[in-house]
């Protein structure tokens, strides 16, 4: 009974404005030839944004499988990029008020897909953020090969954790 009359009294001061009402609005059409001429790169941006994201978390998890982590690793690593995406936004947002965002959209996608390439190049490469990287990540990166876990081919002892 609260909550009816809160939205009774809400309508008190829109009775009694003296303002004239504005128009209704019409809904836009439903056709994909309006928005294409409308909002032709927002429409290709949203597109291709789609594409992407989707692909991704369809692919990734068998990716990371592939490269021979886990099902709970495979689990950290879809969690660590779903963080890393919002953490993220803060500075786009930020970086989107200040410039251009056509220009800004177009500097990350070059940049993401420069950041991907050693994907692609190293196929050999055992790139595991959320696990122990594999003995032959020597052939890698200097991050590979200097990671701060033992890969898993060590065998540990009891007594202190040394080799």
């Amino acid at each position: 009974m609260l909550v009816a009359m809160c939205f009774a009294l809400c309508l008190v001061p829109v009775a009694l404005t003296r303002r004239i009402h504005p128009a209704p609005l019409r809904p836009a059409p439903m056709e994909p030839r309006f928005f294409i001429k409308r909002v032709p790169q927002s429409l290709s941006t949203v597109l291709g944004s789609g594409l992407i994201v989707g692909s991704f978390y369809g692919l990734a998890p068998l990716y990371a499988s592939k490269q021979g982590l886990s099902t709970e690793q495979v689990g950290i690593f879809m969690g660590v990029c779903i963080f890393a995406g919002l953490l993220v936004q803060w500075p786009l947002g930020w970086l989107s008020d200040r410039y251009d965002r056509a220009v800004l959209i177009r500097s990350v996608a070059i940049g993401l897909a420069i950041a991907s390439l050693p994907l692609a190049i190293l196929p050999g490469c055992r790139w595991r953020c959320c696990s122990r990287p594999a003995s032959s990540s020597r052939s890698c990166s200097s991050a590979c090969t200097h990671w701060p876990w033992p890969s898993p081919t060590t065998t540990w002892k009891a007594s202190g954790g040394s080799r």
